[in-house]
């Protein structure tokens, strides 16, 4: 799993595609030689699904970039004291109107989690990201397992990992266009 916490990083590019093979898709994209300024890339299958993504952390300016790719920046993260295992990544990506303001959703979340009592059982991690183009944020999380943030979405009842009215003002927030999420398990990093 890649450290979300490094310093050097300076760009996260995150691409995903549709593909019938997820893992040999991964391989493929992961193969040669790690290119300049390429700290790390992670690569992921999606769980019963057909996606395939890859999150890379670059220091500078990235030197190569995969059609597709998103940029973001990190912004805000928190993780568990004394983490389990993690067992899978749930990937949250959410657009905005261009006039709403990702840091402020991204801020309306970390008010959720912090007015919950704890966290979902489960829930490992939470690391967000900004897209540079001002329209994208990104949440990669970590679970123990698929069971778990399933049951966290379920025992929620309105699709959220919390509870309460703070947690609808996250789902609802004003000038959000999208909000989705996919579930994936790590398959190579480099």
């Amino acid at each position: 799993m890649p450290d979300l916490e490094r310093a050097d990083v300076d760009v996260v590019l995150v691409t995903s595609w549709t593909t019938d093979d997820p893992e040999a898709a991964v391989e493929k994209a992961l193969a040669g030689e790690k290119p300049e300024g390429l700290l790390a890339a992670s690569g992921y299958a999606e769980l019963g699904g057909k996606t395939a993504l890859v999150y890379e952390q670059w220091h500078g300016e990235p030197t190569e970039r995969r059609e597709g790719a998103v940029e973001y920046r990190m912004y805000r993260g928190l993780t568990q004291p004394n983490p389990p295992t993690v067992g899978c990544v749930v990937i949250v990506t959410a657009e905005f109107d261009g006039i709403a303001n990702p840091q402020e959703w991204v801020d309306t979340v970390f008010d959720a989690l912090e007015t919950d009592k704890g966290p979902a059982p489960g829930g490992i991690s939470a690391h967000f990201h900004l897209g540079t183009d001002g329209t994208r944020a990104l949440n990669y999380a970590q679970w123990t397992s698929e069971a778990a943030h399933v049951a966290a979405l379920e025992n929620s009842g309105q699709g959220t990992v919390g509870l309460g009215e703070k947690w609808r003002r996250v789902k609802e927030f004003p000038g959000m266009t999208s909000g989705e999420f996919t579930r994936f398990r790590l398959v190579h990093e480099i």
